[in-house]
């Protein structure tokens, strides 16, 4: 059952259970858990909520997955979604700030996948845990980069998604720490429209051999074939 009158999420192969105070299921997280690379290491989700990200990776291979998130409520709602996903015995939720996770489980990660708080400088809401899931007010974006270095291991990689503003930023950031973009994909809702979305892959490992675009829709407003070849493992109309 949803919880507070907020409708689930189903998805082809499993559904997820939403709730008021926890982030809701997005276009983006969808977009990231569809892109990030998925291989046979140890991954470490960063800010779950409600634990879609650690269960798209489930889906396409991921097999031993730690999921972290600040917010109690997020924990449980993640913990509910798994328990109740094929992929149960995969993932572990964990609750827990990244600044404290970090130095507690050094070199550990051979892929760090977050789709993190947003807006640095812009009004925050009333909402507490609105502000927190949309904000950098825990979890500053230099703080996520220091952090996934101290956990990653050697060749280990980080998976995020932000604005183009934001992305712009977190790029020149990265790099200044030795984490270099290794692969991009931007992100606009038509053709001709600006970019709205980047997806960023850091690692340690210097040299972009993957850059690319894609719209979302066209321009009758139709989803575009790259948008539906990323994410038909997943959504249920494509």
């Amino acid at each position: 059952m949803a919880r507070h009158g907020v409708a689930p999420f189903q998805f082809k192969h499993f559904g997820l259970t939403q709730a008021d105070g926890v982030m809701r299921i997005s276009t983006d997280a969808v977009l990231l858990g569809a892109w990030a690379r998925v291989t046979s290491v140890r991954t470490l989700d960063v800010g779950t909520g409600t634990g879609i990200l650690p269960l798209m990776l489930s889906q396409r291979g991921a097999t031993c997955i730690d999921a972290i998130d600040i917010e109690a409520q997020a924990v449980a709602l993640a913990t509910q979604n798994v328990a109740t996903s094929p992929w149960a015995h995969h993932i572990a939720v964990h609750h827990c700030a990244f600044q404290s996770w970090a130095p507690e489980h050094p070199g550990l990660y051979g892929h760090i996948i977050s789709n993190p708080p947003y807006f640095q400088h812009a009004l925050q809401p009333p909402d507490p845990a609105r502000a927190v899931a949309k904000h950098t007010v825990l979890l500053p974006h230099s703080d996520l980069l220091t952090s996934s270095l101290t956990c990653l291991a050697a060749r280990g990689y980080i998976s995020v998604i932000l604005p183009a503003a934001e992305g712009a930023h977190i790029i020149a950031q990265a790099e200044e720490i030795g984490l270099h973009l290794n692969r991009i994909l931007r992100v606009a809702a038509r053709p001709g429209g600006a970019i709205r979305r980047v997806l960023c892959e850091f690692g340690t490992t210097l040299g972009l051999h993957d850059e690319q675009e894609m719209c979302l829709h066209d321009h009758c407003g139709h989803p575009t074939d790259a948008y539906k070849q990323l994410t038909r493992d997943f959504y249920l109309a494509f």
